[in-house]
């Protein structure tokens, strides 16, 4: 059976198709022939679409470029994931809101772009404890969308706890997050040491 294909690819017919085959992947990419290959972005910048494979390649280099720098101090036992956890202080969740502001004016977001870079309507990139914490003192907008993400991502099964921040907004909310006797400086020291 083999030397019926090896027979077979000998014909100059084979060796064209074989031939416009290599080409293809050669002028267009793998990935143009994969679902969800070409046209697909991660995000945009400039008007310009950035693929997956290409924040991939911006990823590689950074860390090649990080090897250079630390050479061998670099830890070879450095998990894919190093991160224990991570936290985030009266975020912006739903860019919904801004789009229909003056910011726009800036930001440019059309509706898609504003929910495929909402992180309300995101899947999260990896399945680590989150701290959410907004200060009492914002306004009910930032509130709104501190308890939609904890809403949207406790329900996808992520590790997400609500950690209040009495008598503080956007502005004084890190001086609650370096402060030994507050309630989230508490709860990071906890996730850092998995407790």
């Amino acid at each position: 059976m083999l030397q019926t294909m090896r027979q077979s690819t000998q014909s100059t017919a084979a060796k064209v198709i074989i031939g416009l085959i290599v080409l293809s992947f050669a002028a267009f990419g793998l990935e143009t022939l994969l679902p969800g290959g070409a046209g697909t972005s991660v995000a945009e910048v400039n008007g310009e679409e950035i693929t997956p494979f290409a924040l991939q390649e911006a990823i590689t280099q950074q860390k090649r470029q990080l090897v250079s720098i630390l050479g061998d101090d670099i830890d070879p036992a450095l998990p894919a994931m190093p991160f224990k956890g991570a936290c985030s202080l009266s975020g912006l969740y739903d860019l919904e809101p801004i789009r229909v502001t003056f910011l726009n004016e800036v930001m440019k977001l059309d509706p898609d772009t504003a929910k495929r870079n909402s992180p309300l309507y995101l899947d999260p990139l990896a399945d680590i404890p989150l701290i959410l914490s907004v200060g009492d003192m914002e306004t009910d907008e930032f509130k709104r969308h501190q308890t939609e993400l904890f809403a949207a991502w406790s329900a996808k099964g992520l590790s997400v706890d609500e950690v209040r921040a009495p008598d503080c907004h956007h502005y004084t909310i890190v001086g609650h997050f370096g402060d030994p006797a507050s309630d989230l400086h508490k709860a990071m020291i906890a996730m850092m040491r998995d407790e």
